[in-house]
């Protein structure tokens, strides 16, 4: 093959090196856009507490306390009134000579029945305590079922919206999925194309295998740009020389370390400088239209520059194909 054929292959191949990069990097962007863009599901949380029921327990205490003292004293004036009566009787018969504990015995029996009476007030305020803790407690219970149905009403709306939402969320996912999916399906067949295209190309094994690289061609290319080589093979060719700058660490061959240290190549390596600054254009100009697209699905035919790219990929592939009959 004459050099100026020779040359022309090598720079069709570098076009195609780069338009797969080129390609790979966009499919990125609509990857990570497509994320940014995903539905989210947004649910109103609950900011009532449920209702406790509440219950008088002082007059619950009162109504035990006043038992408790009423029955001790009832029991306490029964002993004694007992004893008074039994006295009473005891003494009486026995004439006045025993008046002074006859009087005593009377006495005995009124504190026995003060007590009684006590006890008996007692029973009465344990019986008014338990009423009142009765009627308090239905007021409570009253308000608690009143509070309980207004939040049960509240909970049930919020989970109808809620619900509504998740529907909602469902049917706009199944749309994002889908617009997702076509858009990807329509980058990844040019993709599948050109890198089908690219295998085409190399089938004529003009390059050996090790040097189908966009660095290595874009080096070898310079090479017979600047005159410092004429062929590809032999001690004063190309390849013999890019293997030496390799060593000299003249020259990156890894595509991910050029990118990251662009600059760096930019004197060695400037068609590949050139390359990649194309490449981080065309992507950005890309990825300018993709950031722009409002909401969660995007329109395939809303994407001018995209599809004005892919135009300008198509023309070029069928350049290529026509040319070397692939």
């Amino acid at each position: 093959m004459e050099n100026q054929e020779l040359m022309r292959y090598l720079k069709d191949a570098i076009e195609q090196e780069t338009s797969i990069v080129e390609q790979e990097k966009m499919i990125e962007q609509v990857t990570e856009l497509k994320k940014r863009q995903k539905p989210q599901l947004t649910v109103k949380n609950n900011d009532r507490t449920a209702p406790v029921l509440k219950r008088n327990s002082y007059g619950n205490k009162l109504f035990v306390w006043s038992l408790i003292i009423g029955l001790a004293l009832l029991l306490f004036g029964g002993i004694e009134l007992s004893i008074a009566n039994s006295d009473i009787d005891f003494y009486s018969d026995y004439g006045s000579g025993w008046r002074d504990e006859l009087n005593a015995a009377y006495e005995l029996r009124s504190n026995a029945i003060t007590v009684m009476v006590v006890s008996v007030l007692c029973f009465g305020v344990a019986g008014f305590s338990a009423w009142t803790t009765y009627k308090m407690n239905q007021l409570l219970l009253s308000d608690y079922n009143t509070e309980l149905s207004a939040y049960n009403t509240y909970t049930s709306e919020l989970k109808r919206q809620n619900n509504a939402l998740a529907k909602e969320h469902h049917a706009q996912m199944d749309e994002w999925k889908a617009s997702y999916l076509q858009l990807k399906a329509h980058m990844n067949a040019p993709l599948t194309e050109s890198q089908t295209l690219l295998e085409k190309f190399y089938s004529s094994d003009i390059i050996y295998p090790k040097y189908r690289t966009l660095p290595a061609l874009t080096s070898i290319y310079e090479y017979f740009m600047t005159g410092r080589c004429t062929e590809l093979t032999g001690p004063h060719g190309a390849y013999n020389l890019y293997e030496d700058e390799l060593r000299k660490d003249t020259v990156i061959s890894q595509l991910n370390t050029v990118i990251e240290n662009l600059e760096q190549i930019r004197h060695n390596q400037y068609m590949l400088y050139q390359q990649v600054k194309a490449i981080q254009e065309n992507t950005a100009v890309i990825a300018s239209e993709l950031n722009q697209i409002k909401g969660y699905t995007v329109q395939i035919a809303q994407l001018t520059a995209l599809n004005a790219y892919y135009a300008a990929l198509n023309e070029r592939n069928t350049r290529i194909t026509m040319y070397y009959h692939l």
